[in-house]
């Protein structure tokens, strides 16, 4: 697997509008990195294949996930604070 550390740094923050639209739509796109808690739930309808990384408050790794296109509910894991979506 890829270097998490060097993909975070490279990783784009999201903010506005880009919360809700992610990697939608996109064929290609960098590394998405979101602030998040332990309640949100994404979906993959209309993106491509990417990984999930959900971290805590350190950017601790808590989950590691490949995410196929239209899935409907993928849960965070309790002590989340950012998701990172690493299109493939």
């Amino acid at each position: 697997m890829r270097e998490t550390s060097k993909i975070l740094k490279s990783a784009r923050k999201v903010k506005g509008i880009d919360n809700y639209i992610g990697l939608m739509f996109k064929r290609k796109s960098e590394p998405l990195l979101f602030e998040v808690n332990d309640r949100t739930r994404i979906h993959s309808l209309f993106c491509p294949w990417f990984e999930a990384i959900w971290m805590d408050e350190n950017k601790k790794i808590l989950k590691k996930e490949r995410v196929r296109p239209f899935t409907f509910i993928i849960r965070a894991p309790k002590g989340s604070r950012y998701l990172l979506e690493i299109p493939f």
